[in-house]
């Protein structure tokens, strides 16, 4: 059971779930992210999570295009884009860690809105600071 809407969902033979970054979404990415770390999932271990909005739909095989979302000044869950694109290499899409329901703002909103940022769950984006 899913608590929001999800982009894609690919199932195989086994009924696995397989859930890819859509463009246009947002997303939580672990920080400084070691493989070494995944027999370890259970522990109490704290993750640190970068905010990223997809820029390009995930294809098999292919690099997926993000930005950074930092926090805008004074608010609470208002981010918006910072820094230049880049990829995460399909070899990386292990550092997709949950995808964060968001709004995008268009500008129009209030006056201090940035054009372009995301408004994120506060629920969801709280949870990500754990």
């Amino acid at each position: 059971m899913f608590s929001d809407l999800v982009g894609e969902i690919n199932g195989n033979i086994y009924d696995a779930i397989k859930i890819f970054p859509t463009e246009g979404e947002t997303w939580a990415l672990f920080k400084d992210c070691d493989m070494n770390w995944y027999p370890h999932l259970g522990s109490n271990k704290n993750f640190n999570y970068e905010f990223v909005e997809i820029l390009s739909d995930y294809v098999v095989a292919i690099d997926v295009h993000v930005a950074y979302l930092d926090k805008a000044k004074g608010f609470t869950c208002l981010l918006h884009r910072v820094g230049d694109p880049f990829l995460v290499p399909a070899k990386d899409m292990f550092r997709f860690s949950h995808r964060i329901p968001s709004m995008k703002m268009t500008g129009m909103d209030r006056n201090d809105v940035p054009e372009g940022s995301f408004k994120l769950d506060p629920a969801s984006f709280l949870f990500s600071h754990l």
